[in-house]
């Protein structure tokens, strides 16, 4: 279980759950009803034989993100839906402009403006994975920007959490130096003249000799979730 992404209010979960190998992947949905949690349910757009994973809701909680190989991508790229109701979901549409390349393509996250964030194997770092962005410009994300060197290593960056406002950045690398082992979370800080502070890892109360991602923080603020792959588990961090 991993990936998870909230409505604004706080009352709506989006999760993935994959397989060992991570060639199989599902995203589940749950509504909150009268304070208690359903049993969770394949999400309507997942009900398909491909892979759908690393669902992310925008800040307006009108949008949704997500990956998947379906046609016609040829490896895995990113889709979105927007909400048509408070329990329904439009038909997932691939998106439009220079995001989705040959390679892989995913981890999507938007921002108040609607600038996407994203982890692209189309170049640099381990297996190729390094963070990029598109600003939303008349409905279509076009120019793609690399994040730039204080971020992207050859250290293999991936799974972007931006702020909703860009004042910082969780993302995960695997061999940083001052890691704990295998894949950390990793935080940089915006300065005023929109450079990007030197990235620090996150700590022991957070990172191990384990494999940590999937960094989501909730639309108040307050909760920091991603998952620790040797407990299967999903973790939450109070700050």
């Amino acid at each position: 279980e991993t990936y998870p992404t909230f409505s604004p209010d706080g009352k709506e979960m989006f999760f993935t759950v994959v397989n060992a190998a991570w060639t199989k992947g599902t995203i589940f949905h749950t509504q909150e009803q009268n304070g208690n949690w359903p049993k969770p349910d394949t999400a309507v757009f997942s009900k398909n034989n491909y892979i759908n994973w690393e669902s992310f809701i925008s800040p307006d909680g009108n949008k949704q993100f997500f990956a998947s190989n379906r046609p016609p991508s040829s490896n895995m790229d990113i889709w979105m839906i927007e909400r048509v109701s408070d329990t329904t979901w439009s038909n997932p549409v691939h998106l439009s402009g220079n995001v989705n390349s040959s390679a892989e393509d995913g981890s999507a996250c938007v921002t108040n403006d609607g600038t996407l964030y994203f982890k692209s194997l189309r170049g640099g770092g381990i297996n190729g994975s390094w963070l990029y962005r598109a600003k939303l410009i008349d409905s279509t994300y076009s120019q793609v920007e690399n994040l730039g060197g204080i971020i992207n290593t050859g250290s293999g960056e991936s799974e972007p959490y931006m702020a909703p406002d860009e004042s910082y950045l969780i993302f995960i690398s695997q061999t940083r130096t001052g890691g704990y082992g295998g894949w950390d979370l990793w935080i940089c800080f915006r300065n005023i003249d929109s450079s990007w502070t030197i990235p620090v890892n996150m700590g022991p109360d957070i990172n191990t000799t384990d494999d940590e991602y999937g960094p989501r923080v909730t639309h108040d603020g307050k909760y920091l979730f991603f998952t620790r792959e040797n407990r299967v588990r999903l973790w939450i961090y109070i700050g």
